[in-house]
């Protein structure tokens, strides 16, 4: 729990006031922390699963060659939205930076 008057962590949350700046605690500062808690158990379960991320020597390789993110995409991250969100940027910024590059070396205008 943290002090909203001066954001001191405090270890006991069954305490009336702070210890470092007195700020009193009353009923509707505990109704509206017990409000925010019931908000805040909606972000946890929405969480990404820890198996869920990528590797980061595949996203650079995907990013480089964008024929290998393609491979990663469709065989490295069945069940795993997290992975393949990643794969699927990557893969992308890649192939538009390579028709960046092909484009100026290729540009017949210039």
């Amino acid at each position: 729990m943290k002090c909203p008057n001066c954001d001191t962590k405090i270890k006991s949350s069954l305490t009336a006031k702070c210890p470092n700046c007195g700020f009193k605690f009353d009923e509707a500062y505990y109704q509206e922390q017990s409000s925010e808690l019931d908000t805040d158990d909606n972000f946890h379960t929405s969480s990404i699963d820890p198996e869920d991320y990528p590797s980061s020597g595949l996203v650079f390789s995907s990013f480089l060659f964008p024929l290998i993110g393609l491979i990663a995409i469709f065989f490295r991250s069945k069940g795993k939205p997290y992975t393949r969100k990643i794969y699927i940027i990557a893969t992308l910024v890649g192939t538009i930076a390579w028709a960046a590059l092909l484009f100026l070396i290729f540009n017949p205008l210039g």
